[in-house]
């Protein structure tokens, strides 16, 4: 207990409640995280004996002497917890992620303990060590070659935002990763991929509808009933981003996409007012500033800038979009000259872009992982 207090003195900084406030913010949790609050909790967690129990998310991964991971709940307020977790020496928790955003600091560990989004991407790690997860964001925890690893855990969950921890299947793309990043005939290839596309995307580290939809609710000027907002899901897929969004307490969703399987795998959550198909590369049937909010997700690679402006005209006030690496250059230039020309004004981009399908490898299983990441713009209608 000493241990995590001196931790907890020594990292709970402005900063780390700032990180805090930020995660709770977007499920609109009011945490008490000033000086006071934080002296609440110390005082609390002094008082409190600390009682391990199995931790059921990690049940099936055991460490070579047959331990499990195990879990101790600090404290609970609604979507909001503080929890300890430990990982016992020689056990690997592989690729898998959370339905709520994570920050997790290491209490302590041994010396060959490693974290990171992907088995590519895990780094070396000690006391003191902070990682932020966003929501759905993957994930590989090893604890080492004997010593546990214990962390301290705050959490930040969707109610009803569905089961809370998922392992990620990295098989499932086989099929499909020599192609994805090359797509010739498009119509052709989502006919195949939309069957098993969120299982292949979440195995392949995708998480951008769950951060620009926090990004939405935290950076787009809306009232706190967002039942009322209407918002365009353009290029919807499967409606990942849809359910992201509906998940946050947005209901008045329409979605347009170019193919119909993954309009018809999207139709199946009944999250939509309508669904329709749109040649994206055209204009879109809209009449001018429809909706609220555009949002698009994974969808520019598809695309040419030019799009921009009709996006700009059925918008009524926020626009909120991404990009990978690969395109950032072509479609950043022409977002400065929309800025220029008093379209639109950029209200935000994200500071630290994330990783774009880290598990994916496009030359098969021997190849490297993807090393392409995404920002996240939104940018407000003037």
């Amino acid at each position: 207990m000493e241990a995590i207090l001196r931790t907890i003195a020594r990292n709970w900084t402005d900063d780390t409640r700032e990180e805090i406030r930020d995660v709770a913010k977007v499920i609109g949790e009011n945490v008490d995280l000033s000086q006071a609050g934080e002296e609440s909790i110390k005082a609390a967690l002094k008082n409190m004996s600390l009682e391990f129990a199995n931790y059921s998310p990690y049940a099936k991964f055991t460490s070579k002497s047959g331990e499990s991971s195990q879990y101790c709940p600090l404290l609970s307020k609604d979507a909001f917890e503080l929890s300890l977790i430990k990982v016992p020496g020689t056990l690997e928790l592989p690729q898998h992620f959370e339905n709520g955003a994570l920050i997790v600091e290491v209490i302590s560990c041994g010396d060959d303990a490693k974290i990171g989004p992907t088995s590519d991407h895990v780094q070396t790690i000690s006391a003191g060590s902070r990682f932020r997860f966003p929501s759905t964001a993957p994930k590989v925890i090893r604890s080492g070659s004997s010593t546990s690893l214990l962390l301290l855990v705050c959490r930040t969950f969707i109610v009803d935002g569905g089961e809370s921890t998922e392992f990620s299947d990295l098989g499932s793309g086989i099929e499909y990763e020599g192609d994805i990043m090359h797509i010739g005939d498009i119509h052709s290839y989502y006919l195949n991929f939309a069957k098993d596309y969120e299982k292949v995307m979440r195995g392949w580290g995708y998480c951008l509808p769950e951060p620009t939809a926090d990004a939405v609710i935290k950076h787009c000027n809306f009232e706190a009933d967002f039942t009322k907002i209407r918002v365009l899901d353009l290029g919807c897929g499967d409606g990942l981003t849809g359910l992201a969004l509906h998940r946050r307490g947005f209901r008045r969703l329409t979605a347009v996409d170019n193919s119909p399987p993954m309009l018809a795998k999207a139709a199946e959550r009944s999250l939509y007012d309508t669904l329709q198909q749109v040649d994206l590369l055209g204009k879109l049937p809209f009449e001018n500033d429809s909706f609220d909010c555009l949002v698009s997700t994974a969808v520019t690679t598809y695309l040419k800038p030019y799009v921009l402006e009709d996006w700009i005209r059925v918008a009524r006030k926020y626009l909120v979009f991404t990009h990978k690496t690969a395109i950032w250059a072509e479609w950043e230039a022409e977002q400065t000259r929309l800025e220029q020309l008093g379209l639109w004004k950029l209200v935000w981009e994200s500071p630290e872009p994330v990783l774009y399908l880290p598990s994916l490898r496009e030359g098969g299983k021997d190849s490297e992982s993807c090393d392409q990441r995404a920002k996240i713009y939104i940018y407000a209608k003037i």
